[in-house]
């Protein structure tokens, strides 16, 4: 397994935790209603990631970073 793809999904599942610890437990309601209205995306988007993951994982679509015509374009715009 590629490691971004791993990453993606560790970084939504961080995101998740994080924001949903400031629904919890933030003081300043402005952040508290913040996490409430933001989590149902960050839940949803993490749920995509892991999808893709094991899509990947199971050979039914390519990793992106796995390509060499992708991986050439990303070093020529950096």
């Amino acid at each position: 397994m590629c490691p971004s793809n791993d990453i993606v999904v560790t970084a939504h599942r961080e995101a998740v935790n994080l924001v949903k610890n400031a629904s919890n437990s933030a003081q300043d309601p402005d952040v508290k209603a913040f996490a409430l209205k933001t989590l149902p995306s960050l839940e949803h988007h993490w749920r995509m990631a892991e999808e893709l993951q094991s899509k990947i994982a199971q050979k039914k679509i390519p990793s992106l970073v796995n390509r060499p015509s992708i991986a050439k374009s990303k070093r020529k715009s950096t």
